[in-house]
């Protein structure tokens, strides 16, 4: 389920940023006042993990996340985010839904709008 992170460093200019994460799920969602700007929904954490972006331009994104681990004799590096192939939209939506309950009912709601919205267009 996904769990609130508290005190999630600010950067100065980005808007407010709040931060959602478990096992399987990380939403950090920047805000303008209270409307989501941006957000980065990212998934199968313990896998492949991927991140659906979707910002200001109103297109989602699918992105494949480097998590800056894996090369031997260095440092973990800052994680990147790279274009990525196709990804089951309407199955990460179904998960996001299962474990988003705790999510605030404002994000909540815009992040499965903009989901439905890419299924939407995908089908026809």
């Amino acid at each position: 389920m996904l769990e609130e992170w508290k005190d999630v460093r600010q950067r100065s200019g980005e808007g407010v940023r709040r931060w959602w994460s478990d096992t399987e799920m990380d939403l950090i969602v920047w805000f303008d006042g209270t409307t989501p700007r941006e957000f980065q929904l990212c998934f199968d954490k313990s896998g492949d993990q991927r991140a659906l972006v979707w910002g200001e331009s109103g297109r989602l994104s699918l992105m494949r996340v480097d998590d800056g681990e894996g090369r031997p004799g260095t440092y973990k590096a800052s994680a990147v985010l790279s274009e990525s192939g196709e990804a089951d939209i309407d199955a990460v939506a179904d998960r996001f839904r299962d474990n988003s309950v705790r999510v605030d009912p404002v994000v909540r709601n815009h992040v499965l709008g903009v989901l439905s919205d890419a299924v939407a267009r995908r089908s026809d």
